[in-house]
């Protein structure tokens, strides 16, 4: 994914190289050669780096076709995208509290996975309640929950819904976060970012990691080590963000290379607008597609929302002349009306 649009978009390729030194330093192999060469990044370490690097170089294309965000949320792993968007972590940080994360999780591989279930979180709640090792992961949505925990229980739980004639899946990923298992990982995430310095953010963010979502977030260790424990609150965080602004029309962009969210966000919107239909969801790229055509198409689309703020330079206008009035006479002459003998027709 990005391939295409790497040779296709300037901004694209731009951010990619700007990326480029900070990203190998930290993970030790070249981000561009992965996207250039269609690669395929093996392990957690390689692939939670490789997306937060995807992201962060996704966010140029948009800007540079005026889409800038008012307000950014993370999900996941993708919150450190949200920190350094919103400025609150340089792009070397971002990459390093990915890292850091990833490692200490590395060993966990495995051991554990997630299952998304079309239930809602008073359901799964009620689902999982003899299962103290599985915990609620991530609100999805309204109707959508994911689960986390070991693997053997989560498959049981994803055959009781099955059972139930509701959907369940398992996600795939290879460490499962959000869960007891991350406890142990916590002393050590603290320690090891414990000289981490963040900045208060530039653009507004809305954290998912916890419950009162108007909370000032400090983006520093002990953050992130709360953040690989707690639940994911994607559906309040979202619905927290169209209220704010009283239900105007939004446009939600996911920034990624294959849209995950989008359903969500959709179900989730409609929820909080009473199905009127006054957001948009989309996303940027998508897996198999045409990356040039998708992200433009989905650039059209937010532009029918709101018109793009291009930038431009400032400079002196020049006044050009009019067109002069060319005088001319285009009436249709009368001609003389024909004649012709009574009952009978004129052609």
């Amino acid at each position: 994914m990005g391939r295409r649009l790497l040779a296709d978009e300037p901004a694209f390729d731009a951010a990619l190289a700007k990326l480029e030194p900070v990203f190998v330093a930290e993970a030790g192999f070249s981000l561009r050669e992965v996207i250039a060469g269609g690669k395929e990044l093996v392990g957690i370490e390689q692939i939670q780096l490789g997306l937060i690097g995807m992201q962060l170089a996704l966010t140029a294309p948009w800007r540079s076709y005026g889409i800038t965000p008012d307000l950014v949320i993370g999900h996941l792993m993708g919150e450190v995208a949200a920190a350094v968007v919103a400025g609150a972590l340089t792009p070397a940080e971002g990459l390093r509290v990915t890292a850091t994360r990833s490692r200490l999780m590395a060993p966990l591989s495995g051991q554990g996975t997630m299952a998304m279930l079309e239930l809602d979180a008073a359901a799964t709640e009620q689902l999982i309640a003899d299962y103290p090792q599985v915990t609620l992961g991530i609100f999805a949505s309204p109707r959508q929950t994911v689960i986390s925990g070991p693997t053997a229980q989560i498959d049981e739980l994803i055959a009781t819904v099955r059972a139930q004639g509701q959907f369940a899946g398992k996600v795939n990923i290879e460490v499962a976060p959000h869960n007891p298992a991350m406890d142990a990982l916590q002393p050590a995430m603290r320690a090891e970012l414990a000289d981490l310095r963040p900045r208060p953010p530039s653009i507004p963010i809305i954290s998912t990691t916890y419950e009162n979502l108007d909370r000032s977030v400090a983006f520093d260790a002990e953050h992130w080590a709360t953040n690989m424990r707690n639940p994911v609150r994607f559906q309040q965080a979202i619905a927290h963000a169209f209220n704010q602004a009283g239900g105007q029309s939004h446009t939600f962009i996911e920034i990624s290379g294959h849209p995950l969210l989008t359903h969500a966000i959709t179900e989730t919107l409609a929820a909080a607008d009473g199905d009127r239909a006054g957001y948009l969801s989309i996303g940027t790229l998508q897996r198999d597609a045409h990356d040039t055509l998708t992200f433009h198409t989905n650039l059209n689309a937010a532009h029918t929302v709101r018109p793009p703020q291009t930038p431009h330079t400032c400079g002196r206008q020049t006044v050009l002349p009019t067109t002069p009035w060319q005088h001319g006479r285009y009436w249709i002459s009368p001609s003389a009306t024909a004649h012709h003998a009574p009952n009978t027709h004129p052609l």
